[in-house]
Parts: C-alpha cells; sequence; structure tokens
C-alpha cells in the first residue's frame, strides 16, 4: 500500500518536521516584535513589507532549482540559513520605553535676566504666549563658573517694583516664593535645535494685588541661581506626556530586525516551495496521494504551535516577558532535521534541455487565462488571510487571549482537515479545484462575521477552526493545480508562483489593510466590510469560471472530464485522472 511505502518514510517525517518548525515560530513573531520594544506603527510596518519585500527571492531560487535540474542543493541551503536566521532575531538589541514624563521645568536667574528652561523633548520647542501663571519657585542653589566662588548670603529671589518695594525672599532649605509671570513670545527659531533645552524669558511679575518689574537673585558675575519650578494655574504650555526617554537605539533596533527578518521569511518560503515541489514529484513517482503525505506536515503544525505557546505562557525571562529562547531552539533543531532528511532525499525532475525551452513551458503554463485566474484568487485569499493573522495578534491578547490560545487556534485549524487528507487529492478532483476557492471566499464570509460579533478569546477557536476551509484546503488546491498546469522542468517556478501569490503578496496586502486602513474605521466596520468583499469575491468568481467553461469549445477526447448536465445544472460528475477543469 501506499500508506505503507518506506521510500517516503524520510519525506514523511521531513514534512512534519519542516511544518513543526513553523508552528514554533510562525505564530508568535508579533509577540517578538512587542518584546524588542518596537512600536505598533514598525510592527505594522514590518508584517506589510516583509511579504512583499520577500517575494523576490522565491521565484529566483525556484528559476534556479529548475535550471539546475536538482532539488536537493538548494532545499539544504535554504534550510540551513532559514534555521540560523530566525534564532538570531534572539541578537537583536531590544528597545526600552520608559513611561511618560513630564518636561523638566528649571528657572534660571542671572544678572542679565530671568529664564525658564524647558527639557527638550521634542524636535522643536512649544511657542510661548503672554498668558499669566502662577508659578512655584523651590529649592534654588548656586551654580557658578570654575573660578568664582559662590556668594555667602543664602540662595533668595526679589521682586523689583516701579513704584513698590523690592521684596526678597529665601528660597532654599524647604522655602519658596509663588509668583505669577508670564512668557515673552520669541520669534521662531530663536531657540536653537542645539541645546538640550528651550528657554523662555519671563516677564510682568506680579504677586497678590502688586506688580513688579523684574525677579533677581543678586549681581555677582559668573554665578546663576538654578530653581526647581512648578506650574500651579493655567492652560499647560508644556504637555505631560511629551518627554519619552527610551534606552537603546531604535534605528539599529528596526532595521537589523527587519533584515534578519526579511532574509528568514525569504528563505524559508523558498524551503517551502522545493518542499511542495519535492513532494508532488516523489508522491507521482511513488504513487501515492498528495494529502496523504500532506497529512504529515499538517500534524507537526497542530502539534508543535499550542506546544511553543504554553511553554511563551509558563516559561519567563528576568524582566518577565516571555521567552521564546524554547520555541526559537526547537524550531532551530525541527529544521535541522528537516534538512538531514532532505540532504537524503534526491528529487531530479529533469531539466530543459536549453533556456529557450524551458522559457516557452513556463510561458505556456504561467500565461494561461486559468492559471492567471487562480494566481488573483490566491492573491485575494492571502489578503484576506493576511489581514485576520495581522488583526488577531493584538485583537486575542486584547480579550485577554494567551499563547497557548493562539497556538491552539492554528490546532484548531488543521485538527478538523486531518481526517479528509488521506483522499485529499482525490476528494478536492472530485469536487473540483476551482470550487474548493470558492468555498474558501463563502467561508471567509462567515469567519469575518463572526470575529465582528466574538467577545471572547476561547470562541475564536470556533471561527479558527473554518481554516481548514480557507487555507489549508485551499492551499493543497491550488499547489495540485498549478502542478497539473506544467511539466516537471517548470514544477518549481509554478510553486513559486502560488507561493508568493498567497503568502507573499497578498499577506502584505493583508498587513497593510490592518496599517492604513483600521485605523481610519472601527473594526467591526473593516470586519463587516472584509466579509462583503469575500462575498462578492466569491459571486465574482463563480460568474466568471462557469461563463468561461461554458464558452470553452466542447472537445471530446480521452481523459477529458465528463459533465453532465441535469435539469439545465452543470454537475461535476466523475473523472478517472486528477487533471484540472480547463477554463
Amino acid at each position: 500500500m501506499a500508506s505503507c511505502n518506506t521510500s517516503l518514510v524520510p519525506l514523511r517525517v521531513m514534512l512534519f518536521a519542516f511544518y513543526g518548525a513553523i508552528g514554533c515560530v510562525v505564530p508568535f513573531l508579533s509577540l517578538h516584535m512587542a518584546s524588542l520594544g518596537l512600536t505598533a506603527d514598525e510592527r505594522s510596518w514590518v508584517e506589510f513589507v516583509a511579504p512583499l519585500a520577500c517575494g523576490v527571492g522565491p521565484l529566483l531560487g525556484a528559476v534556479l532549482a529548475d535550471r539546475m535540474g536538482n532539488y536537493r542543493p538548494l532545499l539544504v541551503l535554504a534550510l540551513l540559513v532559514a534555521a540560523a536566521a530566525y534564532p538570531c532575531l534572539l541578537l537583536v538589541p531590544p528597545v526600552q520605553r520608559l513611561p511618560a514624563r513630564p518636561a523638566a521645568l528649571e528657572l534660571r536667574c542671572a544678572p542679565d535676566g530671568t529664564e525658564i528652561h524647558v527639557e527638550r523633548c521634542g524636535p522643536a520647542c512649544v511657542d510661548g504666549d503672554r498668558t499669566e501663571r502662577a508659578y512655584y519657585i523651590h529649592g534654588c542653589r548656586y551654580r557658578c563658573e570654575e573660578d568664582t566662588e559662590p556668594p555667602s548670603v543664602p540662595p533668595h529671589l526679589c521682586l523689583e517694583g516701579t513704584s513698590e518695594p523690592t521684596q526678597c525672599e529665601v528660597v532654599s532649605d524647604g522655602a519658596g516664593i509663588l509668583v505669577n509671570a508670564s512668557l515673552t513670545v520669541l520669534p521662531a527659531g530663536e531657540n536653537s535645535q542645539d541645546t538640550q533645552d528651550c528657554q523662555y524669558p519671563l516677564i510682568e511679575f506680579s504677586r497678590g494685588e502688586r506688580r513688579h518689574r523684574s525677579l533677581a537673585c543678586g549681581r555677582q558675575t559668573g554665578c546663576a541661581l538654578h530653581c526647581d519650578l512648578q506650574q500651579l494655574s493655567g492652560a499647560p504650555l508644556f504637555r505631560d506626556d511629551q518627554c519619552r526617554a527610551v534606552l537603546g537605539d531604535p534605528q539599529m533596533t528596526f532595521w537589523l530586525y527587519f533584515g534578519l527578518r526579511a532574509a528568514a521569511e525569504s528563505f524559508l518560503s523558498l524551503a517551502l516551495v522545493l518542499v511542495s515541489a519535492t513532494t508532488l514529484l516523489l508522491r507521482r513517482r511513488h504513487g501515492s496521494d498528495h494529502g496523504r503525505e500532506a497529512l504529515w506536515g499538517l500534524l507537526g503544525l497542530a502539534i508543535t504551535a499550542p506546544l511553543t505557546g504554553y511553554l511563551l505562557d509558563t516559561q519567563r525571562t528576568a524582566d518577565g516577558s516571555p521567552d521564546l529562547r524554547p520555541g526559537l531552539c526547537a524550531y532551530a533543531a525541527l529544521l535541522l532535521a528537516a534538512l538531514t532528511l532532505a540532504a537524503l532525499v534526491t528529487v531530479r525532475p529533469g531539466v530543459a534541455h536549453d533556456s529557450r525551452e524551458y522559457s516557452r513551458r513556463l510561458a505556456r503554463s504561467v500565461c494561461a487565462a486559468e492559471f492567471f485566474g487562480v494566481l488573483c484568487a490566491l492573491a485575494v485569499l492571502g489578503a484576506l488571510w493576511g489581514f485576520l493573522e495581522t488583526f488577531l495578534a493584538g485583537h486575542a491578547s486584547g480579550m485577554g487571549g494567551s499563547h497557548l490560545q493562539t497556538g491552539l487556534g492554528t490546532t484548531a485549524g488543521a485538527l478538523l482537515l486531518i481526517p479528509l487528507m488521506a483522499k485529499a487529492e482525490a476528494l478536492i478532483a472530485y469536487c473540483g479545484h476551482h470550487h474548493v476557492f470558492m468555498v474558501a471566499f463563502i467561508v471567509y464570509i462567515v469567519r469575518y462575521v463572526s470575529y465582528a460579533y466574538i467577545v471572547s478569546a476561547w470562541l475564536l477557536l470556533v471561527a479558527e477552526s473554518l481554516e481548514m476551509f480557507t487555507v489549508h484546503l485551499a492551499w493543497l488546491s491550488a499547489v495540485q493545480l498549478s502542478s497539473l498546469h506544467g511539466r516537471p522542468v517548470v514544477e518549481a517556478t509554478l510553486q513559486a508562483a502560488v507561493t508568493v501569490a498567497h503568502f507573499g503578496v497578498g499577506r502584505g496586502v493583508g498587513a497593510g489593510v490592518v496599517r492604513y486602513v483600521l485605523p481610519l474605521f472601527s473594526p467591526f466596520v473593516v470586519l463587516c466590510a472584509g466579509s462583503i468583499l469575500s462575498a462578492v469575491c466569491a459571486a465574482l468568481y463563480l460568474s466568471l469560471y462557469h461563463c468561461c467553461r461554458a464558452l470553452a469549445p466542447y472537445r471530446r477526447g480521452t481523459g477529458k472530464r465528463r459533465q453532465h448536465l441535469s435539469d439545465g445544472a452543470m454537475l461535476n460528475g466523475t473523472t478517472n485522472d486528477t487533471r484540472p477543469n480547463r477554463w
């Protein structure tokens, strides 16, 4: 029996290890970005740009693999780099963003005048105004130049009036003075950007009903009086949340993380392409069912994701954040196991005689209207999936969800499909590959509406279980359909095309919607709009598919799919092979 074929055992173990490694890392990447101190805007930018930027690597690697006629060298290289790149994310220095605090205010009194110095927290100083505010001045101390002795008298301030007598008070040892004063409105650019603080001269002093000309502190050259200052009344000129201290280098952390993440995703995507192409060629060689082989990868994904989530909930670092090291170590170990098995599996799909023959066969497959329609459908499905993956990462935690629940969400989408995997290829062929895509669009309607109303993190698992239709079954159908559209000499390139369409372009567009559209509307509105988009895509795809089928000339011949008409309805009928429905 094919299921007991020992020749396929290395392939099945490799699939289990490869997809198990993905389950250890991919569902929890948003958590790692947050632990590094990346802002929400930076995280959304990475989720948006990384899939789009990483689409070139799998395409180039797949073309090279097809031209070499041997998948093993590039597959081993891709697995090796991917196994090293993700754990290297642990070497990225984190950024600690301290809570916001008020800008430090200080009054400086010198012989040439009295000024308020405000800590510069932003790129520019706030313009002053003439509004009178009450200030409490206290904690004064002398600051003198190197060769200047401080005055022997205690620190004191004097309010000098025009007609009123001068009033002096000691402002040290817990004593203070309460005055009203206005700021001088400085011309634009008066405060230099090279200074560490913003300076505002004080004018129009008053105390009670008495008005004074100036606030003096002595006339000793080389010394100034520095005092702590509190604003007690009036509209705050300096925002309380203006100062946000950052420990570390945010730019270096961001770009180093993005570079490593881009390299890891590029080579992991290339490995996914070559693993899919290897599976298709080996199951064809040994007469197995593609679903039966893919079952082992699905098992690895379903087992490792919740285990990693449980470790993240129970293992903590010294600062109390989830410890990602066990998951990344398990990821590296599983990929190295997959690499070892990939080195033992020889897959030689054949090679085109020259570049012209390769280009001709590739163009015949890629430029077909049916294959182009499949790529467009996969891009839309990938966008719908990418939006949910990016949105739910924060939405679930906002509802109190744990990392275990995140892992169980991945398991729920794979577990229900396992009983059908033994005959998945025949099942998809009977239903029709394009009908599987239509079902995926319809199920997305249900998923988006469900997320709009679900308020419990545990109920999210019910909606996540529908991922068996929207991701796994649709992806299996796309992989099989792309294989049926070309010859073995272009197998890897076709697999790269569907991978980039769904997990590259589609996922990036979905994350871009989270970044640019979600802030403009409520999540409920965006989720409802996603369900409407899914319904429109399902109706459009169904209409285009059957219109193209009806307009295509009917040709008889062996191996063609026989269709039966029943009361004007087009039924799938039966088939003896697994070739796709031609448009």
